[in-house]
């Protein structure tokens, strides 16, 4: 589901055991600095981790596992009883139950609360936490009375629950348009990460991981991620009134709903770049674990959780295993895809059965949940043995008499090891709305787990509605079939383009720019796109590149007298991908389409990184560019004379580059100067977009003095008044031009305010989504 934020806190640990430990721990005379930890085989093609997330560095002596609700619960007790600094609780709810109580009381009556010398701070959810008469609120509010001056109540509130929705939506309802969903509890310099809420189940018969971690720079820093969601957060008073946090810049739930996205996103990215930076080359004395924070915030643009965990699904290696476990079993369909069709590794997934799932015997549509978890864990076992996968992925449901299930996590076992070396902890259900929610954690439970029976008897309204409702991916697709969907994207698209191009038909003119031995002929489409007909002139073979409108596809081709053999997407985004289908089946002979993303449509070949083929004599190398789009993939062609182009989709455009909808600033950093910036100076730029007169004017912006931008602005101009396409571009011309290809000069760093490429990126990015010239 959509629109649901989850506040994610991951940790993936490194070497949690010392059975398990790489290597011998250094003497602690030595001073050894890396900048990453994954200096073995084994680990080495995890070492991206420390450009994407702080790292904290502990000794394995310093973390503890606990295994029982139970003792979750007489830790928290303890804990909150003799805490003598600072005491910090994130959760999605606090129970009304007596347990819940005894806990309030714990803290209410520790010594240096009463002293004023412990500071309380406590972080819910707003809907979860305010359901019913009896809630969070009315536990908490005898602690504000004891002593408010030590103890901050703060409720988040998700900024799409608003207006009419906000006024009419029932109460058990409204949690699906967002939440918070952290569960992290600081007691001084001890951290315990979890995926169990603070509640009486919680605490009695529902199975959760537990990890207690000492370290004070790590404390330090979720604590200080804590406090940021505060900033933007209501604040609770001892009479239970309701105020905007003193900090808060912005309100969720009223004004301009994208300003306080923008102010609250921008607030967590600046504090976790600066962590990273802080954090990212670090002094190994005496440490065998190492802990990468990352966090998912849907709702703010913040998705690094879900670029980690595909990154670690897609590259483990053959012979190795991922054990997945989740308590509600909703996958991602490009998790899914991931496995099925990516991932080498062996992998076991544990589930809930729905006996153990917390929402059997629900009153309403609630309790038919575990049924629909059942439906999905269902289909995805006839895809993957579908696919030949069956003895590769297998399912197991954990199920014992009394008790619910809801641990979630990953671990990684490397080739012919018996012994996990690296595990995400936190709330990852790797569901739809986890994606844009919290990730909890899982706990190894395989001895208490049986092999998954997925041909159970589900309850036919489940059937007709709710894998839908759990699976896809919004509203619409929950109440609409596909096709229709898909009609009205289209739809959309074609109403854009005709209130930008009115009756003229064409954003531009239709241009071929004729190399040696290939010719490529620009072909507007929508509002904005280009496709590109790719003719080799010595066989008249041809491929089209992202061919959104089939009709005009088809009349190029007959005109230029070609051969249409291949089609090239980009990414999945419709107004790329949308046309291949009805394309295919117009066609009178086979094609071939190719694409890095199993979300394209009528995909027959899918390709990765330097993967190569060609169209009649020209030569064409993929080149794998994801950040736009986790399965992006640019076209390098060089025809028999050497002359070469390449066409860029939504990654690069002349003097800007695409947004980041599913990647990092260090994955465009790579893309654009790391690959396309190292192709040859003449190399031919066809980008996706007619973009360049807006993305000129904010290079300008950030370089003022650089007469290249001042020349290229002119030039487009020029073109533009004449309807005739700004592309191509070449790649020296971009690298003089284009501020994201220029991160690493000083001209621009300083316009950002930054000292190093991958932040600049990042930093002008955020700036160009809200560029106004």
């Amino acid at each position: 589901m959509t629109n649901i934020i989850y506040l994610v806190c991951i940790a993936m640990i490194r070497r949690i055991i010392n059975s398990v430990i790489e290597g011998t721990i250094q003497n602690p005379h030595e001073s050894l600095i890396y900048s990453h930890p994954f200096t073995k085989t084994d680990t080495s093609h995890f070492k991206w981790l420390s450009s994407v997330a702080p790292c904290f560095p502990v000794s394995s002596k310093n973390v503890q596992i606990i295994t029982e609700p139970k003792q979750f619960y007489e830790t928290l007790i303890q804990y909150c009883t003799t805490a003598s600094e600072r005491i910090t609780l994130v959760s999605l709810y606090l129970g009304v139950g007596e347990l819940e109580n005894k806990l309030v009381t714990a803290l209410k009556t520790n010594q240096h609360f009463k002293d004023k010398k412990l500071k309380v701070n406590i972080l819910l959810d707003y809907v979860r936490g305010s359901r019913d008469k009896q809630n969070s609120r009315t536990v908490l509010q005898p602690l504000l009375q004891s002593n408010e001056t030590n103890c901050t109540v703060s409720l988040y509130h998700t900024p799409h629950l608003r207006g009419l929705l906000k006024k009419y939506m029932p109460n058990r309802f409204n949690e699906i348009v967002g939440l918070q969903h952290m569960k992290l509890y600081i007691f001084d310099d001890t951290i315990i990460i979890s995926g169990a809420n603070l509640s009486n189940d919680y605490f009695t018969n529902r199975q959760d991981r537990y990890f207690v971690i000492q370290d004070r720079k790590l404390t330090d820093f979720y604590c200080g991620l804590v406090q940021r969601v505060q900033n933007f957060s209501l604040k609770m008073d001892k009479d239970d009134r309701i105020s905007l946090s003193a900090n808060c810049k912005a309100c969720p739930y009223k004004g301009n709903k994208n300003n306080f996205i923008e102010y609250a996103g921008d607030l967590i990215e600046q504090y976790l770049e600066d962590s990273r930076r802080e954090q990212n080359t670090i002094q190994f004395q005496g440490c065998d674990t190492w802990i990468f924070p990352t966090v998912q915030m849907g709702q703010l643009g913040i998705e690094h959780d879900s670029y980690v965990t595909e990154k670690i699904l897609a590259e483990a290696p053959r012979n190795s295993y991922l054990k997945i476990a989740t308590g509600y079993f909703n996958l991602t369909s490009q998790y899914m895809n991931t496995l099925i069709y990516d991932t080498q590794a062996n992998c076991e997934i544990l589930m809930a059965h729905p006996k153990a799932n917390g929402f059997l015997g629900a009153k309403g549509i609630a309790g038919g949940i575990p049924y629909a978890y059942s439906l999905i864990a269902k289909k995805f076992k006839e895809l993957y043995e579908k696919k030949n996968q069956g003895t590769r992925i297998r399912l197991f449901e954990y199920l014992k008499n009394g008790w619910t299930y809801h641990a979630k996590g990953l671990w990684y076992y490397p080739p012919n090891s018996q012994f996990p070396c690296m595990t995400i902890i936190g709330s990852p259900n790797f569901g739809e709305r986890s994606v844009e929610h919290l990730h909890n954690e899982c706990i190894q439970l395989y001895n208490r787990s049986q092999i998954a029976h997925t041909e159970r008897k589900i309850p036919l309204w489940i059937n007709i509605f709710g894998y839908r409702v759990l699976y896809k991916k919004s509203l619409m697709s929950y109440l609409l079939p596909n096709k229709l969907i898909q009609g009205l994207t289209a739809a959309y698209f074609k109403v854009l383009a005709f209130k930008s191009v009115g009756l003229r038909g064409s954003h531009s003119s239709h241009i071929n720019i004729s190399l040696p031995k290939m010719k490529v002929t620009v072909l507007p489409a929508l509002s904005d796109n280009y496709m590109y007909l790719i003719s080799d002139e010595n066989t008249k073979e041809a491929a089209i590149v992202d061919p959104v409108a089939p009709d005009t596809v088809l009349e190029a081709i007959q005109n230029e007298g070609v051969n249409l053999t291949k089609i090239l997407t980009t990414h999945h985004h419709w107004d790329h991908a949308g046309g291949n289908e009805e394309l295919v089946k117009k066609l009178q002979n086979p094609v071939e389409v190719y694409g890095g993303d199993n979300r394209i449509g009528a995909l027959t070949n899918k390709v990765k990184d330097g993967d190569k083929f060609k169209i009649g004599d020209i030569s064409v190398e993929c080149l794998f560019t994801p950040c736009h789009t986790t399965g992006h993939i640019c076209y390098y062609l060089k025809d028999t004379k050497g002359q070469s182009a390449v066409f860029t989709g939504d990654t690069l455009f002349i003097g800007g580059c695409g947004r980041f909808f599913e990647g990092t600033a260090e994955q465009m950093y790579s893309a654009l100067v790391e690959k396309l910036a190292n192709l040859p100076d003449d190399t031919l730029v066809f980008c996706g977009h007619e973009y360049t007169q807006q993305n000129l004017k904010f290079a300008r912006h950030v370089e003022s003095e650089n007469r290249d931008i001042l020349k290229a602005i002119a030039d487009a101009d020029q073109k533009r008044n004449q309807g005739v396409p700004t592309v191509p571009s070449t790649i020296a011309n971009e690298k003089r031009i284009n501020p994201f290809m220029r991160v690493m000069m000083g001209t621009v760093q300083r316009h950002a305010s930054c000292s190093d490429a991958i932040a600049t990126m990042h930093a002008i990015r955020k700036e160009k989504d809200s560029f106004k010239a």
